[in-house]
């Protein structure tokens, strides 16, 4: 009894041991198995870089310059009771409509040209010139009901193309025969395409987005932020797949948003100036009204020794010549930068 206690004591450790031969002899059984899946997983990720496109990363440093308007005005704002303008405010300018919308007009942004269907043979001569350079628009504008929407494209070769439009709301779709180098006109669609480099047969996808569609597009790629605190440095990044196109567009977003600043430092030079202009009576009514109950004073009582109250209205009269003074160099020197 002994004995065969003392073997079941000695039998239960080796049960939790891992037997080494045996799990070799499991992955030898499977080795196909694995070899195969590992292969697989090893293709997908070749296939993946190479289809897959890098996204690349435009960065650009502005200086908001604190100018001799800018200083200006601030003095201005402080003296009238009001605060500075915070950089909050550049990045709503930067990333506002009126900016982006520039851009869009500038670069054509709203029209997207892209490959449909790539040949195998033809892969690395599509990586080698881009939709957007085999395909040349010189006019290409849809009606509201074909914003968004993506027409296709097959070249024929011999300078003849063929253009699919697709079914809008009663109209059903319809292909269409064009030529290069001459407009085409159709359910108010106009379209010029000048040049097309590629195979015959290959497929284009073309979209003409809408206005607002193009500047959402650009603003989901822009980010805009402060560097530091109270620097006056803003940092501009723009991403996309094409390097040269993000830099062109984000060139283009800084170049009207300075621009655009500009013109909102006139506009607020010309609002200051006026507001100056009708500040000023108020304040040398003031003024009068504070000289007229000094010289009461000083006649009701028929001396020169001011008492407490004379003193006070003193003091405010000596603080009203004070704006006013101030506010007539203001006036001066606002009307100088918004005459230039």
């Amino acid at each position: 009894m002994a004995n065969s206690d003392n073997t079941h004591k000695n039998q239960g450790p080796k049960d939790d041991e891992i037997d080494l031969r045996q799990l070799w002899d499991v992955l030898s059984f499977n080795k196909y198995k694995i070899i195969a899946c590992s292969g697989v997983g090893l293709l997908f990720a070749v296939v993946y870089l190479v289809i897959a496109s890098p996204v690349y990363e435009a960065n650009a440093l502005v200086q908001v310059e604190a100018d001799k308007q800018n200083q200006i005005l601030g003095d201005v704002q402080s003296l009238l009771g009001g605060t500075s303008t915070k950089s909050d405010a550049e990045v709503n300018l930067a990333r506002s409509r009126m900016v982006l919308g520039r851009a869009v007009e500038e670069l054509n942004t709203d029209q997207v040209v892209e490959y449909k269907s790539i040949p195998i043979l033809g892969w690395f001569d599509r990586k080698e010139i881009k939709a957007e350079d085999a395909v040349k628009l010189n006019v290409f504008s849809v009606p509201p009901a074909l914003e968004n929407k993506q027409l296709v494209l097959v070249f024929h070769g011999n300078k003849k193309y063929s253009l699919t439009i697709p079914e809008v709301a009663d109209k059903p779709e319809e292909t269409i025969e064009g030529e290069l180098g001459k407009l085409l006109s159709v359910r108010g669609l106009l379209l010029n395409v000048t040049n097309i480099k590629a195979a015959d047969g290959q497929e284009f996808l073309l979209t003409k987005y809408s206005k607002l569609a193009a500047i959402e597009q650009i603003k989901s790629n822009l980010s805009i932020g402060d560097v530091g605190k109270d620097t006056g440095i803003l940092a501009f990044n723009y991403v996309g797949v094409d390097k040269n196109k993000i830099q062109a567009i984000l060139n283009s977003v800084i170049k009207n948003y300075e621009h655009q600043d500009k013109e909102f430092g006139v506009l607020s030079a010309g609002r200051s100036l006026d507001f100056i202009e009708k500040q000023l009576p108020v304040t040398k009514d003031s003024l009068k009204d504070a000289e007229d109950k000094l010289n009461e004073f000083r006649h009701k009582n028929a001396t020169l020794d001011l008492s407490l109250e004379a003193q006070s209205v003193m003091q405010n009269l000596t603080k009203i010549e004070s704006e006013l003074t101030s506010l007539d160099t203001k006036e001066a020197e606002v009307s100088e930068l918004f005459t230039k």
